[in-house]
């Protein structure tokens, strides 16, 4: 009784779970491949949002807004072209709810770094704070709860649609598919990689270095639970949209 209450506690079914989909969706081996132009290109709009941020003179969010729009809108252009239409066959295989659950799991290990960071420094946050502020509404002196609240799931929803599209639907989706990869697991723990790093770049103007850092490894547990799931984009979207709406809650109110 006691093992197995241990046992429910450390999710153990769970990880073994999320561990096997895990291994089955990195071994997944496309019909289509992408060649070696359109990674190039699906890098450089990987890049342009973070490099809008450190390049232009920006007062507001305007300017990155576009730049990750317009890089959205070319990086789902690009993945059009290249890789075929409708759900892989590991996605086939998974039900709605099983892919939800592998998301989750993905997700909260890759939070892990980000918790302890919060915990050891949560005046890194305070600098978030600040920037959002600044960055949405200078001069206006300090809004009203419920235009804050509107913010927050403002950012967070065009955040997590164009981020997820363009990090795990574009850029993780062709790496993996590039036709120089010799081997399905090195494909997919490298593109699992390279996109969570330029996603944690992209956040580094307003996050700061620090809490990069701790997304770098978020980027890690979207992307994992983006393969897992069998590549399901709406399910990585979701999920995304909740983690901004929960950060961003807690550096503008608890901090």
């Amino acid at each position: 009784m006691n093992d197995s209450l241990f046992v429910r506690f450390l999710a153990v079914k769970r990880f073994r779970s999320f561990f096997a989909a895990l291994k089955d969706g990195a071994s997944f081996c496309p019909k289509d491949s992408s060649s070696s132009f359109a990674v190039f290109l699906s890098l450089i709009l990987g890049v342009l949002p973070g490099l809008s941020y450190l390049l232009l003179p920006i007062d507001s969010l305007d300017t990155p807004v576009f730049v990750l729009l317009v890089s959205m809108l070319g990086g789902f252009l690009l993945r059009s072209r290249v890789t075929e239409s409708g759900r892989n066959r590991n996605q086939l295989q998974l039900g709605f709810w099983k892919r939800l659950s592998l998301i989750h799991t993905g997700v909260a290990v890759g939070c892990i770094p980000l918790v302890i960071l919060l915990i050891l420094a949560p005046e890194q946050f305070t600098s978030v704070k600040q920037g959002l502020v600044a960055a949405d509404a200078p001069g206006l002196g300090r809004p009203s709860p419920w235009r804050v609240v509107l913010f927050v799931l403002l950012v967070s929803t065009w955040a997590g649609l164009t981020e997820e599209v363009l990090y795990r639907g574009v850029l993780l989706s062709l790496i993996r598919r590039w036709s120089a990869w010799n081997s399905r697991q090195a494909a997919t723990w490298s593109a699992v990689l390279l996109s969570s790093a330029l996603f944690a770049f992209c956040h580094i103007p307003l996050w700061g270095p620090v809490l990069s850092l701790g997304l770098f490894f978020v980027g890690i547990g979207f992307s994992l639970g983006f393969v897992a799931s069998g590549e399901d984009l709406a399910g990585v979207v979701l999920y995304h949209i909740l983690f901004d709406c929960l950060s961003l809650s807690v550096a503008l109110f608890l901090i």
